[in-house]
């Protein structure tokens, strides 16, 4: 007898979401999460946008090894794309069904006033972070951005290494300061306008280490060491 796999709710295709991005979901997770998206019109956009709103802090990559993407992947999401495109008249046909309808707001349009929400919530918490998490809090984050700037009192010491992250929007402060907390990391920039947290990590934790980390957790959209200008 054939067991019909059950399929996935709305509220786990978006928790799953960030890793189905990074493309860290298994083979199985991954074809569940890109079938519902097929067949959601409503999910395909909360993709689309999470999706660019991810590439809107990648920086030009300085490793093809770090880059999340590649030929095959790019290929397969842009016949996502197409689909979803051909799912958009279908989605917005309902629309001229009757008066009710007329008035009723796209959900999509929604989205960005939440992401926005979101990430002044997290903007309320810079003090804190800063304060409980960085001990060198005060110092200017300008000492970072190159790697042969010495760190105030120190003589010839390059800086550490920093890190910028940007987190779900639905992520708690408090989550994000356990995950912080529990790498030792330290907050010297953010969160910015933008929702973006400038990190430094002990100088003994090897990079590919860290990014695997951050990249691993859900709560995770973003991860890359900040590009330095050493000239």
């Amino acid at each position: 007898m054939n067991h019909a796999r059950m399929a996935l709710s709305h509220a786990q295709v978006r928790q799953l979401m960030p890793g189905f991005i990074h493309g860290r979901l298994d083979s199985q997770q991954q074809r569940e999460v890109q079938e519902h998206i097929a067949s959601c019109a409503s999910c395909a956009r909360q993709h689309r946008d999470d999706l660019q709103l991810t590439e809107a802090f990648a920086p030009p990559p300085r490793d093809i090894e770090l880059l999340l993407t590649s030929s095959r992947r790019e290929h397969n999401r842009q016949q996502l794309f197409a689909m979803i495109d051909a799912l958009e008249p279908a989605a917005a046909a309902p629309a001229s069904a009757g008066p009710a309808s007329a008035t009723r707001p796209r959900r999509h349009s929604t989205w960005p006033l939440a992401l926005a929400a979101g990430l002044a919530a997290l903007s309320v918490g810079a003090t804190l972070f800063n304060s409980q998490l960085d001990p060198h809090h005060g110092y200017q984050s300008q000492s970072y951005r190159t790697q042969t700037a010495a760190l105030p009192g120190a003589t010839n010491q390059a800086s550490p290494a920093s890190y910028r992250v940007v987190f779900d929007a639905s992520t708690t402060l408090e989550s994000i300061q356990a995950l912080l907390q529990g790498m030792h990391a330290t907050v010297i920039d953010g969160p910015s306008a933008a929702g973006v947290y400038t990190l430094v990590f002990p100088a003994d934790t090897p990079e590919a280490e860290l990014l695997g980390e951050l990249r691993a957790d859900p709560a995770v959209l973003f991860a890359e060491k900040s590009v330095h200008n050493d000239g």
